[in-house]
C-alpha cells in the first residue's frame, strides 16, 4: 500500500504544474493538433496603419489599437456585425485632450465603456461607447480615471492593465521599485499589494529587478479572480488574485530569454538576442480556456514582418495544455467572441480574419 501511494504521489508530480521550469518549446506538449481555415472579412474602408496587437471587443463593436497612427488617431472602431469601418479616435499628441501612446484597452461592460492605460501620462482614463458611436466630438468624452503609481509615488512598470470580475481591481506588470512580478491596485488606483517573484533563471540573481522586468514584458488576460501571464520567449503563469493577496498557481518557463548585458547611461540592460525565438505574444481568454499565440519566428524576422503567429496554443485555467490550433493566416491582435476568433493578419495588407473553433 505504501509503495502504491508513494508510486501515486510520483505520478502526481510529474503531471503537476511545472513551476520556473526550462522545459522546451510549448509546441512539443500538445496531443491534439487542429488545422483551421480562415474567412478574410472585406470591410467598406481599408484598415490602413497598424500592426495591431491590441484590440478588443464591446458587443459587435471591435476597438483596434493602430501602433503606426495613421490620420493621426490611434483607435479603429469596427462593426464587424455590418463589416463597417465606423470611425477612428484618440487623437495623438502631448495636449489636454490627446495621447502619446496607449498600452491596454479594457472593456468595462456593466458601465457602458472602454477605458484604457496611457503611459506617458501615468494614468488610466475611460470613454463610454454610446459616446464613441453616437459623436463626431470626442475630445470632451475623454475623462481621468486616477493616476497609476507606486507606493513609492513612482510610475508603474505598466505593460497591461486587467480588470479582475466584479472585484473593481486592476492587475499589471511590477515596477522597478519592487522585486514582484505584478501589482494589484483599486478602483481610486491605490496599490494594494505586490506579488510573485520574478522568474529565476542561471545567473538571474547578479541583475537587479529592473533589469529582469525588462526581459519578461508580456501581455495578460483574466477570468474570475484569476489572471494569466504570457512573456516572451516563453514564459507563462496563472495566479490567482484572493482579497488583496496575489498568488501563484501555475508556473512554466518554457524557453530562457536569450540576452546579453549592456550598459546604458550608466544602467545595466538586457540587449536580447534576435537569432532568438520571440515566442508568446498575445494571450485572450474566457471562463474555462487560456488561448495564446506563440511565434515560432526569430525576433530578427519578427522586426522585418511583424510578430505573426499560425499557432494558437489552448490552456485550461490549471495550466493544461488542452489544444494546439494551426492558422492559414499568421495573425498579430485577436479576440475572443464565443467561440469565434476575429484576428488581424497581415495578407500580406492588414486584413480582418475570422476562424470558427470547433
Amino acid at each position: 500500500m505504501k509503495k502504491l501511494l508513494f508510486f501515486l504521489f510520483i505520478i502526481q508530480l510529474l503531471v503537476s504544474c511545472n513551476k520556473n521550469k526550462e522545459l522546451g518549446s510549448p509546441l512539443e506538449f500538445f496531443d491534439t493538433k487542429v488545422e483551421l481555415k480562415g474567412e478574410l472579412i472585406e470591410l467598406d474602408k481599408e484598415l490602413l496603419g497598424l500592426p495591431a496587437y491590441n484590440m478588443a471587443l464591446y458587443d459587435s463593436i471591435m476597438f483596434v489599437y493602430d501602433a503606426q497612427r495613421v490620420d493621426n488617431k490611434f483607435l479603429f472602431v469596427i462593426d464587424i456585425k455590418n463589416n463597417k469601418l465606423l470611425k477612428k479616435i484618440i487623437n495623438v499628441g502631448w495636449g489636454p485632450s490627446e495621447h502619446s501612446m496607449l498600452s491596454n484597452i479594457i472593456i468595462d461592460k456593466p458601465n457602458g465603456r472602454i477605458l484604457f492605460h496611457e503611459p506617458n501620462k501615468k494614468k488610466m482614463y475611460s470613454m463610454l461607447v454610446q459616446d464613441i458611436l453616437h459623436s463626431d466630438s470626442l475630445a470632451n468624452f475623454t475623462k481621468e480615471e486616477f493616476d497609476l503609481v507606486d507606493r513609492f509615488n513612482e510610475p508603474n512598470n505598466y505593460f497591461k492593465l486587467i480588470s479582475i470580475d466584479n472585484s473593481k481591481h486592476y492587475i499589471g506588470y511590477g515596477n522597478s521599485s519592487d522585486s514582484c512580478m505584478y501589482t494589484l491596485v483599486n478602483a481610486t488606483g491605490t496599490v494594494i499589494n505586490s506579488g510573485c517573484i520574478y522568474p529565476t533563471f542561471p545567473n538571474s540573481e547578479s541583475y537587479d529587478h529592473l533589469f529582469i522586468s525588462n526581459l519578461f514584458y508580456g501581455d495578460l488576460t483574466s477570468s474570475g479572480n484569476r489572471a494569466c501571464s504570457v512573456a516572451q520567449p516563453g514564459f507563462f503563469e496563472i495566479v490567482e488574485i484572493n482579497g488583496n493577496s496575489i498568488s501563484t498557481i501555475c508556473r512554466k518557463l518554457f524557453l530562457l530569454p536569450e540576452f546579453t548585458p549592456m550598459n546604458i547611461e550608466n544602467r545595466q540592460v538586457p540587449k536580447k538576442n534576435r537569432e532568438g525565438i520571440a515566442g508568446f505574444i498575445n494571450v485572450v481568454s474566457n471562463t474555462k480556456e487560456i488561448y495564446t499565440t506563440f511565434c515560432n519566428n526569430t525576433i530578427q524576422e519578427s522586426m522585418l514582418s511583424g510578430c505573426v503567429s499560425k499557432d494558437m496554443l489552448v490552456f485550461d485555467w490549471d495550466g493544461n495544455p488542452v489544444k494546439h490550433y494551426i492558422l492559414d493566416h499568421g495573425i498579430l491582435g485577436f479576440v475572443l467572441d464565443g467561440k469565434t476568433i476575429y484576428a488581424i493578419t497581415n495578407a500580406p495588407e492588414p486584413k480582418l480574419v475570422k476562424y470558427v473553433l470547433d
